[in-house]
């Protein structure tokens, strides 16, 4: 099992996690701006059929992933400097649904998901704000919470004043968080979070385990991505 972080979260979430498999520890140079510089959901899109991955990520990490059979699909451009654009890969994307701003995903990820559904928002940072459990949604834009309703979706909307990203006022439930089999990590302590017994009660009614990586405020890493290895 492999996880892909950003180098920046803290050491002791990094720790937590390694209970669980391998960590990747990700940062980038020149590409975008530095507080999403190391975020998965910047640079990569998981998709049913694999990881689409953008230009720019280093070699050691490809050769890592690809070591262990990770299907790997080139993206096509390299992520901006600023939003939209810094945001081409952050899509969320299931076993049935594509979930994204149409108007800037990259080519690569539209292409190797032609077989599934396809729903637009206006928020091109989708990954950051969304996270599904399954068939259940979790996101902190009204935005998209209004448009997976029109879907007949099952979404839940939680404030994400509390979520901290350096630089910023505030961060993304989404990227705050990720799944593997039945655990649902928190790059934080709900404890921390005004809607976290909220948010534990729902994960929990899901049939997942909620796992807190350190005890602190959550922080918005990009998204805690997980891989299985082969």
């Amino acid at each position: 099992m492999m996880f892909i972080v950003d180098k920046k979260i803290p050491d002791d979430a990094k720790k937590r996690l390694r209970d669980f498999g391998d960590v990747i520890e990700l940062e980038t140079s020149g590409i975008t701006y530095d507080a999403i510089s190391g975020h998965p959901d910047i640079f990569f899109c998981q998709i049913p059929a694999g990881l689409v991955v953008a230009p720019g990520v280093h070699d050691k990490i490809l050769y890592t992933l690809k070591s262990q059979n990770v299907a790997i699909i080139p993206g096509t451009e390299m992520p901006g400097a600023a939003y939209p654009k810094s945001a081409i890969y952050n899509a969320l994307a299931t076993d049935q649904y594509l979930i994204h701003n149409k108007s800037v995903t990259d080519p690569a990820v539209v292409e190797a998901t032609k077989g599934l559904r396809s729903i637009h928002v206006n928020q091109a940072y989708t990954r950051c704000n969304l996270i599904a459990l399954d068939n259940l949604f979790i996101t902190s834009d009204s935005g998209i919470h209004y448009q997976l309703i029109k879907e007949r979706l099952d979404v839940h909307l939680f404030k994400d004043k509390a979520v901290k990203l350096q630089g910023f006022p505030h961060g993304f439930i989404g990227g705050a968080c990720g799944v593997w089999k039945d655990r649902f990590f928190v790059c934080g302590n709900l404890d921390f979070f005004p809607e976290g017994e909220k948010l534990k009660h729902l994960v929990i009614s899901a049939g997942y385990k909620v796992t807190e990586l350190y005890d602190g405020p959550l922080i918005d890493g990009g998204g805690i991505l997980s891989l299985a290895a082969y």
